[in-house]
């Protein structure tokens, strides 16, 4: 009786090696290896390691906490009588990440409210003992974030 299955006769040593596997990687071409360095530069830079960049954001910080620090303009600690909240609410297309601050001082405060994930701060008035929100972002994919608030009251 025969076997209907194909065979796979080798004839010589050369008939062995031809033959690659059916799973082994395809052969790393000259084009393959030059795409692969054009995208290695592109993300690292052309000395692959980045850290031009690295210098570039921490001197762009150092300028920034300088113009703070000059022209002080950043607020203080929210006082006693000032709370704050993060709320997340789904919107279907992710969430909205809103900050709620509540002034239960005797005069009205002016807030800058930011999150972990939004650092931009945003300006917020709130009257002497209302509630306000605003909404730091829309359509983020993380449920969580860490709300901040620096302010001051009134004169």
């Amino acid at each position: 009786m025969r076997s209907t299955e194909p065979r796979l006769v080798a004839r010589s040593a050369n008939d062995l090696r031809a033959a690659a596997p059916f799973d082994a990687p395809p052969a790393r071409t000259a084009a393959r290896a030059s795409r692969e360095a054009r995208l290695a530069v592109a993300a690292h830079g052309a000395h692959g390691s980045g850290m031009g960049r690295n210098r570039t954001l921490a001197l762009a910080a150092s300028v920034v906490l300088a113009g703070l620090l000059v022209t002080g303009v950043a607020l203080g600690d929210p006082p006693a009588c000032i709370d704050y909240r993060g709320e997340s609410r789904y919107q279907g297309a992710g969430y909205a990440h809103v900050v709620i601050v509540r002034n239960g001082c005797d005069r009205d405060a002016r807030c800058e409210v930011w999150t972990d994930v939004t650092p931009e701060k945003q300006r917020l008035d709130v009257p002497s003992g209302q509630e306000r929100e605003v909404v730091t972002r829309i359509g983020s994919p993380a449920y969580a974030f860490t709300p901040h608030a620096s302010c001051e009251l009134a004169d």
